[in-house]
C-alpha cells in the first residue's frame, strides 16, 4: 500500500550511477524508511540541480548499512547518475498521485 512519510529528507551518500539498484542514505533517512510497515512502498525523489529522478522503495525487510534497494525510473524519464549528497525526499508526483487517488476510491483498474 502506498505510504507517505512527513518532512522526510535525506541525502545519498555515494554516487548514484544508472546501473545501481540500491541507494546508499543517511542514518536518519533509513530508519525512516525501516518504520513503514512491510509490503508498504512509497516513491523517493532524487535531486541534483536540474537533474530528478522518482524512485519507489517497497519495505520488505529491515534495511541495514544505509542500503535500500529500489526500482528506477517509475516516471519512464530514464535513469540518472546522481553524485553524493544529492537530495533524496518524498514528494508529490503523478505516479504518486494516480495511485494515491486509485487507492482512495479502492477502484484501482
Amino acid at each position: 500500500m502506498l505510504k507517505f512519510i512527513d518532512g522526510f529528507k535525506g541525502s545519498l551518500l555515494k554516487h548514484l550511477q544508472t546501473t545501481d539498484d540500491t541507494l546508499y542514505v543517511t542514518h536518519t533517512a533509513m530508519n525512516a524508511l525501516n518504520d513503514l510497515p512491510e509490503g508498504d512502498h512509497v516513491y523517493l525523489t532524487l535531486r541534483y540541480l536540474d537533474r530528478y529522478e522518482v524512485v519507489k522503495f517497497v519495505k520488505d525487510t529491515t534495511l541495514k548499512n544505509g542500503k535500500v534497494p529500489v526500482v528506477r525510473d517509475v516516471l519512464g524519464k530514464g535513469r540518472k547518475n546522481l553524485p553524493a549528497g544529492a537530495c533524496v525526499a518524498v514528494d508529490w508526483n503523478s505516479i504518486q498521485l494516480k495511485e494515491f487517488i486509485c487507492q482512495t476510491k479502492e477502484d484501482c483498474q
